[in-house]
């Protein structure tokens, strides 16, 4: 079996050069200290917010993210997705300006990341001689209680806890463009309760319909909750559609009930997919016409699996979108993540290679921070390029994060539906 292997690292811990700019002015006037720090908050709101950004050259930037602290704080731990090291926390530990409420952190970046983090701050004494261990506890349970950064202006809710996370894009990400526009449709939105034959589970399933009378698009995809309830799917389409970026269409998005069931679910083994595609015509019936040669399938992680396994199995697909797909998974996987710095030949890549050859276009996105995960999609694009099958496969600047799947979810659908 072939091992898949993580490439270099793709962000660096360095120092700050707003942070040096503001030692530098205090060492020149240390009778000036507060004012220059509160003038520094101050010139930080009025910015826009955080994180603070530094241009570095050859398409990279230093992003500077800073918390402002009180005399009880002892620590504050950056916890963002993917640009850490979660075995070796404290080497996301932000530096304290002596005398000052500043704390800070800074790493260089391309300049088109986008991502999501927290703060997460400690009041407890720190320990003389607190072993490496000992402390790598202390800051993974320290972490649990992260919250969303109050000086960033964007959030995106957190998956299976309460509460947010911050999200910030540097100068080149790709854009929002949906958050500015004024014109809108109004979709139909609503939910109907799915009950499947065993070992599928009930649940209910999100729907969206454009308006409109003409058959449209159908698009299936995984974790309706979270698009829908959270991260407010419909108007982004309504939006979408209003500007002409994408037709009017249909979505069906079934529920994950929960992490157990998601795990059981959104394996390829488990017959969810196929429940699922038996089951569209029926949970559309109502809606209005649907285009048969126009159903796209799209899932984000356990998600992106389902998206590709439905792929091979079901030829008269028109396309897939698989964000992140968990390309480690194969039968008999334990519920849980392995490390992504080396992974096996993706199993999927053996399930396409005995399928029947397919006109389905594949999309397949991935973070570069996700440890092998690109060189695994790679790997898997290759098989799927070789059989002749229609692929594409994108790897952005950010990690495992909706923040992410969200933008290139819209550019997915839009390549897929508008030509």
């Amino acid at each position: 079996m072939a091992v898949v292997t993580a490439g270099p690292p793709v962000a660096e811990r360095v120092a700050s050069p707003v942070i040096t700019r503001l030692g530098e002015r205090i060492a020149a006037s240390p009778g000036d200290g507060p004012a220059l720090v509160e003038r520094f908050w101050t010139d930080l709101a009025h910015a826009g917010g955080t994180p603070l950004v530094d241009a570095a050259g050859d398409g990279e930037v230093i992003a500077t993210f800073v918390w402002r602290g009180t005399r009880a704080t002892t620590r504050v731990l950056f916890v963002p997705n993917r640009i850490g090291d979660r075995e070796q926390r404290s080497a996301s530990l932000l530096q304290h300006v002596p005398g000052t409420d500043v704390w800070h952190i800074a790493y260089q970046l391309r300049s088109d990341h986008r991502g999501s983090y927290q703060f997460a701050v400690d009041h407890q004494p720190i320990e003389d001689g607190l072993s490496a261990d000992a402390l790598q506890q202390h800051l993974t349970r320290l972490a649990r209680r992260g919250v969303p950064d109050p000086l960033c202006p964007q959030t995106v809710p957190t998956r299976w806890r309460p509460g947010s996370a911050s999200v910030f894009a540097l100068p080149d990400a790709p854009s929002e463009w949906w958050r500015s526009g004024a014109a809108r449709v109004a979709g139909r939105v609503d939910t109907v309760d799915w009950s499947p034959t065993a070992p599928v589970v009930p649940r209910p399933v999100h729907r969206y319909r454009a308006p409109g009378d003409e058959a449209q698009p159908l698009l299936l995809l995984c974790d309706g909750d979270m698009w829908f309830e959270h991260l407010g799917l419909p108007a982004t389409l309504d939006a979408a559609i209003a500007v002409g970026a994408l037709p009017p269409l249909t979505v069906l998005a079934p529920s994950a009930i929960d992490l157990t069931h998601r795990w059981t679910d959104l394996a390829p083994t488990g017959g969810f997919a196929d429940a699922l595609v038996a089951a569209l015509p029926d949970l559309a019936a109502d809606l209005g016409p649907i285009r048969a040669d126009r159903l796209v399938v799209a899932g984000q992680s356990l998600g992106g699996l389902t998206a590709l396994y439905a792929a091979a199995r079901h030829r008269d697909l028109h396309g897939v979108i698989a964000q992140s797909p968990s390309l480690w998974w194969r039968p008999g996987s334990a519920h849980t993540v392995p490390h992504l710095e080396q992974l096996e030949e993706p199993w999927l890549a053996e399930v396409f290679e005995n399928a029947p050859a397919s006109s389905t276009t594949v999309r397949i996105d991935v973070g570069a921070h996700e440890g092998a995960m690109p060189q695994a999609a790679r790997q898997l694009a290759e098989v799927l390029a070789a059989r002749g099958q229609p692929t594409r496969l994108t790897v952005y600047h950010g990690g495992h994060d909706y923040p992410c799947w969200r933008v290139a979810l819209l550019d997915g659908l839009a390549a897929l539906l508008c030509t």
